[in-house]
């Protein structure tokens, strides 16, 4: 099955009756689902075997895929997306997906090019449940852009959705005898009755470019933090959910202790140096990478090639340093205002900084005003 297009929304009826709000939108492109009964190998083995489960495999393919805040616009959240692709590749015309005729090579290409591949296998029981035995999960790379005040929003609203649980203990009778069973306990016991069996369970390595901002006593933002995660891969499991939960946590924590300078260096109140350091690298490779590739092709290609380079050199640089100057602008001014304990003040600021310019004109004129702004406010 193929789905040129698919979006999820999460709103918000609660808070205000009359109107509906829209809090969250998760948009995939081109997404690929397809399920078929398991290897031959594993069928050979069923027809062998009495009572066997039956197994199948589900395959899920998605090009594309975004998760916006639709809160960005109404509220004072510094994030207008929360997760996409790092670097979108062309998108490719599939008009013939729609009938359903795709050559191997085409349908190839397409999985080779997808942002997230997901791979299941599972087996059909009793009372129509299904049992997980393999799970496999690709993540191409990625920007996550984390906000702590959006996430703490978020999870006080989903919690007033979540019916309140009056009794925290539950009364059970064994031989006429009344025995009190707090919450805990059974949330444990329930734990290690239906325990997580799998197979294999493995996360191919992981690679994001993490921008957090933090509203804490002090401003703290990190800008474009690469951190990188290696593979995560275990089998046969046979534990409690929460032990699995918390095998993954140390994994992907330890992952991101070893990047712990790249996040330091990447703080905007120091400026966002291991940003800069990154652009001036990305601009020195292609001055030398462009030239070289033309130096294969002929002296015309070369020519261009120094041009391209040399362009790129210049712009990576100025980029670079520009951004690490207004990083570091931007987060002092940040603090200044939280440390005026002027709300007024504060949210205007918020405001006019969420008014971003279309060109180098009218970025001009808004700082120019907006100097001009302060230093009246000031006399």
């Amino acid at each position: 099955m193929f789905i040129t297009q698919l979006s999820l929304a999460a709103f918000d009826d609660i808070t205000n009756h009359k109107v509906s709000s829209e809090l969250l939108r998760l948009t995939a492109d081109n997404v690929f689902l397809y399920m078929a009964p398991a290897p031959s190998s594993l069928l050979h083995q069923q027809d062998s075997v009495e009572g066997l489960p039956q197994f199948h495999n589900l395959q899920v393919y998605c090009e594309d895929l975004q998760l916006d805040n639709q809160l960005y616009n109404k509220s004072n959240f510094h994030f207008a997306v929360l997760l996409c692709q790092e670097e979108k590749t062309e998108t490719t015309q599939w008009s013939r997906m729609n009938n359903l005729i795709v050559c191997n090579k085409d349908l190839g290409s397409y999985k080779e090019n997808c942002f997230i591949k997901l791979c299941i296998a599972f087996s059909k029981e009793e009372n129509f449940m299904f049992h997980v035995n393999d799970f496999s999960f690709e993540l191409k790379p990625a920007r996550l852009y984390v906000e702590d005040t959006f996430v703490y929003y978020i999870k006080t609203l989903f919690d007033t959705y979540l019916p309140e649980n009056k009794t925290a203990c539950k009364s059970i009778s064994a031989s006429d005898t009344m025995l009190t069973v707090s919450e805990q306990v059974r949330e444990h016991a329930r734990a290690l009755v239906k325990p997580v069996k799998l197979r294999r369970l493995k996360i191919q390595p992981v690679n994001l470019l993490v921008s957090i901002h933090a509203s804490l006593k002090l401003y703290i933002a990190s800008d474009h933090t690469p951190l990188s995660f290696s593979v995560f891969e275990r089998g046969p499991i046979f534990t409690t959910a929460r032990q699995l939960v918390h095998a993954l946590a140390m994994h992907y924590a330890a992952g991101a202790l070893f990047r712990a300078g790249w996040v330091v260096g990447s703080l905007e109140i120091l400026g966002s140096p291991a940003s800069l350091v990154r652009s001036i690298g990305n601009g020195i490779a292609d001055f030398f990478r462009l030239p070289y590739e033309g130096l294969t092709r002929g002296p015309g290609a070369f020519v261009s090639g120094v041009s391209r380079g040399t362009t790129s050199f210049v712009k990576h640089i100025s980029k670079g340093t520009l951004t690490s100057i207004t990083n570091l602008a931007t987060s002092l001014a940040r603090n200044m205002d939280r440390l005026s304990l002027d709300e007024e003040h504060y949210n205007r600021q918020e405001e006019w900084r969420r008014q971003l310019p279309e060109s180098l004109g009218e970025g001009l004129r808004q700082g120019l005003s907006r100097l001009g702004i302060s230093l009246l406010g000031n006399v």
